[in-house]
């Protein structure tokens, strides 16, 4: 009787295994509920930033903010800009995104500092993303 149970147990498992291409794809959904869990936070267009920019001009930041967290959440990001190891806070504000959902954040900086190196740096509070650019002043 029990090896009767055994070969079906096989058959069934083999049959299953064969329709669903694997156990672990049938059982992900219900393995790594918590780990597919994120926020994304990148530049919208990264490749447009200058790499070399005017004393005084302002220039515009443009990131986005992904929210797959499963549920609706509040973010609150800051923005720093760091010249010739001098940093100072740009902006710091709170977005809400809805699950699923992005908002593409714009902010300005403007450089004071000719030939200076700048590194601006956006950051959500209280979480693990952040996003780093740098560029460099023109000499006037």
């Amino acid at each position: 009787m029990i090896l009767i149970i055994l070969l079906a147990a096989v058959i069934v498992l083999w049959i299953f295994v064969d329709t669903s291409g694997s156990i672990s794809e049938f059982f992900a959904p219900y393995l790594t509920e918590e780990s597919d869990k994120a926020t994304e936070l990148y530049f919208t267009d990264y490749e447009s930033m200058p790499k070399f920019v005017d004393v005084g001009k302002r220039y515009p930041i443009e990131f986005t903010i992904v929210n797959r967290e499963r549920r609706d959440q509040r973010y609150t990001y800051r923005v720093t800009i760091t010249e010739n190891n001098e940093t100072s806070v740009l902006t710091t504000d709170t977005v809400d995104i809805k699950d699923g959902e992005q908002a593409e954040e714009q902010i300005f900086f403007t450089t004071t500092k000719p030939g200076a190196k700048e590194k601006i740096v956006v950051e959500l509070s209280n979480r693990s993303e952040r996003i780093t650019f740098s560029t460099q002043s023109n000499f006037q």
